[in-house]
């Protein structure tokens, strides 16, 4: 017996680590697109969300990652944040 998926949708979502500390990440995550493709085979209609893209230009160093962490902790806890 074959379960029809095809209107059961699924959101995977990129968290938006590198926007909270002021960077970006438009790279295309592959966990969740191999995970995504798996869902997509079994019949689902599948969208990944990336919350960290940006169209501007400002790339984040390691040093600004460690840096941004605490920012990061607030902005979490935050749930006023816009970025919510």
């Amino acid at each position: 017996m074959t379960k029809d998926n095809r209107f059961q949708r699924i959101l995977l979502i990129v968290p938006p680590f590198y926007r909270l500390i002021g960077g970006k990440n438009n790279w295309i995550n592959l966990g969740l697109s191999y995970i995504g493709a798996v869902l997509d085979e079994q019949g689902y209609y599948i969208r990944i969300y990336n919350a960290d893209h940006e169209d501007r230009e400002c790339d984040v160093s390691l040093e600004e990652v460690f840096k941004g962490h605490q920012k990061y902790i607030e902005v979490v806890n935050n749930e006023s944040n816009p970025i919510w």
